[in-house]
């Protein structure tokens, strides 16, 4: 039966049918049969949940402390033993001397950290960039973007791919995955004001209320049942000392952990699904094992969750570091996973295995490598906007806050991005640090980096201008669907003196931005060559890839100074044209070659994402001006003729749910293949006011 209009019954039946069809083409057998057997067991499900009452805190209680005494005894006994257990670093430190410490190092975090607080106590939130408030108590099902509330129906009838039900569904996610309770236990903690334990009580309890199990969009992903549990476990640990938080508060809380567990458990993200999903939803259960040991199925679910996220991250992860979604926001969900995975076992006794913490160090080397004197990374592939855990309220210095963690948990000082408030986050994960807090120092010399099974070549010069390409020659995504990886083969981004000059478009919005979805994975939105208007890969959905371009590393080299790169793609195939490019290392800059093989008239049309500058075209030549150096593009085609070039605004997107215009620099023509295109851009450090 299909319910309040969700389904198959909702808008856009045949869209959804196709979209199904679609689906299954990324599904073997195994995952078919799978699918059919989860369907009917969440049916029967369904049918049991509205056919008994909800299982009782007392009755909750009675099943899971079974030695003798009154419901409120066992109730106290439970609740003395949590309070008296130390799960992290900070917890065994004396609380006035780390207070101190932190009022001295982090007097802005604090401050940041009461402010946002005080917010959160009004109802006013942002999600991702967008003020969010609530007059009384909170919606926890409100659709930010579209104004409604999302009805309370059974989890699997929630339709968040249809837009006549949510718009963009992570914008309910975000609120939902209680990130902002850290927050204010962590108020409460810094400051011991009641105020910030009363209220983060209150929210808590009233989402638990609001959102019974398996009900509504909250309950429709195992992903942010584990998100929760991370969320609620840290703000847990901060308030447990509070006068606020009493033996049936806190027995609510753990039935509450108790069925995200079980959820998680039984709706993993297995087969073409499993990606980064996969090994979240694996924390998850080790956070409910390791963190929460009172549980029944504590044991289980700590021995299970680390036994798949092991073998996920080793398959996930390329042993060269790269995450094989070939999206570099999911490469720091992975590795935040990873650094809570691995104090998680380190608690518990049961440390991650050496391969696995390779696995994180080279990821950890990876980051550094293709990310700029200011810790950040060029956008390239998906990106959701979200983070695993916030220490720190707000957005900023994910990619920082990554490499002084990897820096202080390996005790590798050269991967430190420099001192700066988000190495607070490093500090409450670790405790005090491990390693020196000093700046990676720039190259003295151009080096060439490559990392053969992710796709990728760093290119990093040296002063005065300190020049950084990345080139892209790797494969499209992880597994059957790529739901990530964007069609950018043979793309390349650029930063002249740790500020980005040639960039990645970025993602936008995912199921909110509807057909837009596509431009911003195209080809057409990445600085590569797009023939006949085609993208080198197929999309059949949203997160879903069909025929796809393979891409070949062909050459690199690195000899006194120059360095040459060149790789290949087979995404034209179908045209019966190949895109072969060269990059090499030239005076003041760089000398790209593209060459186009294969035979009849095609049009050719090479792309440059800028990002915001002046930008003038004089003659074949276009010059584009930014506030700390000038580029200078001029591009020949067969035999030397010039090529006439135009300057485009096209839209891109610095963060998840905004977009901006910018310049992007285009050479197009109609000619017969096989073609050669040169393209020279010379850099001009000099320093515009």
């Amino acid at each position: 039966m299909i319910r309040n209009g969700f389904g198959s019954n909702a808008p856009g039946l045949m869209t959804s049918f196709y979209a199904k069809l679609k689906r299954l083409r990324a599904m073997g057998p195994a995952e078919v049969c799978y699918r059919i057997v989860a369907d009917l067991r969440d049916r029967v499900d369904k049918r049991r949940r509205f056919g008994a009452a909800d299982e009782t805190s007392e009755s909750f209680i009675r099943r899971m402390a079974g030695e003798a005494g009154t419901v409120d005894e066992k109730m106290m006994r439970l609740f003395n033993n949590a309070r008296q257990r130390t799960f992290f670093v900070w917890q065994k430190q004396d609380r006035n001397a780390l207070l101190a410490g932190v009022e001295k190092r982090f007097a802005a975090g604090k401050a940041a950290t009461l402010s946002a607080a005080d917010s959160f106590l009004k109802n006013k939130f942002e999600i991702f960039g967008k003020p969010v408030s609530f007059a009384e108590t909170i919606d926890w099902n409100f659709d930010p973007l579209s104004g409604r509330s999302i009805p309370l129906v059974w989890w699997r009838d929630v339709d968040y791919y249809s837009s006549a039900v949510v718009r963009e569904v992570k914008y309910v996610w975000e609120l939902n995955r209680c990130q902002h309770f850290v927050a204010l236990g962590k108020a409460w903690f810094l400051t011991g004001d009641e105020k910030y334990a009363r209220g983060l009580l209150s929210q808590w309890l009233h989402w638990i209320e609001q959102n019974p199990y398996k009900m509504g969009v909250n309950w429709a992903g195992a992903l942010e049942c584990a998100f929760r549990i991370i969320s609620w476990t840290w703000a847990l640990q901060f308030v447990k000392s509070s006068r606020e938080l009493n033996p049936r508060r806190y027995a609510r809380i753990l039935q509450s952990v108790e069925q995200h567990a079980l959820f998680i458990s039984g709706h993993l993200s297995k087969y073409s699904s499993a990606n980064n999903h996969l090994l979240g939803e694996a924390l998850g259960l080790i956070y409910a094992g390791c963190y929460f040991p009172e549980l029944p199925r504590a044991a289980e679910w700590r021995k299970s969750g680390f036994a798949v996220f092991e073998r996920e991250l080793l398959r996930q992860v390329h042993d060269d570091g790269v995450s094989a979604e070939q999206a570099f926001g999911y490469h720091r969900y992975v590795f935040d996973f990873g650094i809570l995975a691995a104090l998680a076992a380190d608690h518990v006794g049961a440390a991650l295995s050496p391969e696995a913490r390779q696995r994180l160090l080279k990821m950890a080397e990876f980051y550094a490598a293709v990310s700029d004197d200011f810790g950040c990374v060029p956008a390239v592939g998906d990106d959701d906007g979200g983070r695993t855990l916030r220490l720190m309220p707000g957005d900023a210095d994910a990619g920082r806050a990554l490499l002084s963690t990897a820096a202080q948990f390996f005790q590798r000082a050269d991967l430190h991005p420099g001192p700066g408030d988000y190495e607070e986050e490093a500090f409450w994960l670790l405790g005090e640090d491990r390693a020196p807090a000093e700046r990676r120092k720039a190259s003295e010399q151009s080096t060439l980096m490559l990392f053969p099974k992710g796709g990728y070549a760093a290119i990093h010069r040296d002063s005065p201008d300190r020049q950084q390409l990345l080139f892209d020659c790797g494969p499209l995504g992880l597994g059957a669907m790529a739901a990530h990886g964007h069609a950018d083969a043979l793309s390349l981004t650029l930063s002249v003196k740790g500020q980005p000059v040639l960039i990645d478009s970025g993602a936008y919005m995912y199921l909110g931005a509807g057909k837009e979805r596509n431009y911003f994975r195209g080809t057409r939105a990445h600085s590569t060559v797009v023939v006949d208007g085609m993208d080198q890969s197929e999309m059949l959905g949203p997160f879903q890839w069909g025929r796809r371009a393979a891409c070949k590393l062909e050459k690199a080299d690195d000899h006194a100074g120059r360095i040459i790169v060149q790789a290949a793609h087979d995404g034209y195939q179908k045209l019966g044209v190949r895109h072969r490019r060269r990059i090499e290392s030239a005076e003041n800059g760089w000398l790209i070659t593209d060459e186009i093989s294969g035979v009849g008239i095609h049009q050719i049309d090479a792309y440059f994402q800028l990002a915001p500058c002046e930008c003038s075209l004089s003659g074949h030549t276009a010059q584009c001006r930014f506030s700390h150096c000038s580029l200078e593009f001029v591009m020949h085609g067969n035999g030397g003729d010039p090529i006439e070039l135009c300057c485009e605004q096209r839209p891109f997107s610095e963060r998840f749910g905004e977009q901006k215009k910018h310049p992007v620099l285009r050479a197009g023509l109609s000619i017969k293949a096989p073609f050669i295109l040169k393209t020279r851009i010379t850099v001009d450090a000099q320093v515009f006011h």
